[in-house]
């Protein structure tokens, strides 16, 4: 189901900045496939390769995007009244809290890793009319909802602070001064790197059903869909694998707004997992004008 244009611009418009060190050969977000493949499994590995076969790739790796690298997956569904956001960052390696463990380094870290933001829009006449109204963070299922002038911003985009090597994201705040550029990615910024946005639904959600890249979901189900599989390596003291992006939450209840199947309310029903947020406004719209994820829609289910 193609994005409409109208959609498409407002994802560019607030397609945020991502701050990430430049010091840490982790922080390069990627498509899942960046090495041709749906394996999960090798990314460690084949992101190493990568990085010796592409010898500038850690200085300028917006040259690399079309090579899954400094790639960023999105998803934007509208309904009357706003565009629900979507942006989910995929990394072959986390290299746990700053950067301190290599791949495959016993103690910590792990293969695979992701972090994810929700922006909620109100629509306009058109994407440049467009009103940015809250930013949504998830922090191990600890859901901050933030207000625009609660958020540095530039040219209209939020600015969100990536955690050297475990890639937590945070908001940048207004009187915060922003780093050396010289010591920091700026992915998205108009004098930063480039990125290259691919629409979840394209890309990862035709792959739910890949056993061999989704595995059980929450533990108590054999449906596939929900997180990464992970690689029985041996090695002791390794993290989990990152949850697939329409199953990690926005939404306070944790893991029960996602149901059996392990797609999160927030993701595939943001109209009703936000209307807690708009009680007392009588515009808010509870009619989809665009969700290729609801009830009813042929790709939906799983």
């Amino acid at each position: 189901m193609p994005l409409p244009k109208r959609i498409n611009d407002t994802v560019h418009r607030f397609s945020p900045i991502f701050l990430a060190d430049r010091r840490c050969n982790a922080n390069i977000p990627t498509a899942v496939d960046f090495d041709n493949d749906w394996n999960p499994t090798n990314n460690e590995t084949n992101y190493e390769l990568a990085i010796k076969t592409y010898q500038n790739l850690i200085d300028k790796p917006a040259q690399y995007r079309s090579k899954g690298l400094a790639n960023i997956y999105y998803e934007a569904i509208a309904s009357k009244t706003h565009v629900y956001l979507t942006f989910y960052l995929f990394y072959p390696h986390d290299a746990g809290d700053n950067c301190a463990f290599g791949i495959k380094q016993p103690g910590g870290g792990h293969q695979n890793d992701a972090s994810s933001m929700m922006l909620i829009v109100r629509k306009g006449k058109s994407a440049e009319d467009d009103k940015l109204e809250h930013v949504i963070m998830s922090d191990h299922e600890q859901i901050s909802v933030l207000l625009p002038e609660e958020i540095k911003t530039a040219d209209g985009k939020p600015i969100i602070s990536i955690s050297s090597g475990n890639h937590t994201m945070e908001a940048v705040k207004p009187e915060s001064q922003l780093p050396a550029r010289e010591d920091n990615y700026y992915f998205g910024d108009k004098l930063g790197e480039k990125y290259s946005l691919v629409r979840i639904f394209d890309s990862l959600w035709k792959q739910r059903n890949n056993s061999k890249l989704f595995c059980t979901n929450l533990g108590f189900t054999e449906i596939t869909g929900a997180r990464f599989c992970q690689a029985d390596d041996g090695i002791k003291g390794r993290g989990t694998p990152p949850w697939a992006p329409w199953a990690r939450t926005f939404v306070e209840g944790g893991r029960l707004s996602c149901g059996f199947a392990g797609k999160c309310l927030s993701f595939s029903d943001p109209i009703n997992a936000f209307k807690h947020l708009y009680q007392n406004d009588g515009t808010y719209s509870t009619e989809y004008d665009f969700n290729p994820y609801s009830i009813g829609s042929s790709s939906s289910s799983f």
